[in-house]
């Protein structure tokens, strides 16, 4: 900042460098919301995806319950 100041002291600017220079300085000063708006977007995606951790881990207890029974029952038979 202090050097554009320096050179606005020393230089002129045209129409289409200010403008330049003024998008670039609220580029910088929305960084802060834009920022808040991905930190946002990361814990909603953490969150939808623990949530289907949960289903996936519930559906793999289920299957090696499932795998486990018939396991004995398989193993009842050849018993028999």
């Amino acid at each position: 900042m202090r050097s554009l100041v320096f050179l606005s002291d020393y230089t002129s600017f045209s129409l289409a460098e200010m403008k330049t220079n003024s998008n670039t300085f609220q580029w910088y000063g929305r960084m802060p919301s834009v920022f808040d708006d991905h930190r946002k977007m990361v814990d909603q995606k953490k969150s939808e995806f623990q949530e289907a951790l949960k289903v996936c881990h519930h559906y793999s207890i289920v299957d090696s319950q499932r795998y486990l029974n018939l396991h004995h029952i398989l193993h009842q038979i050849r018993l028999a």
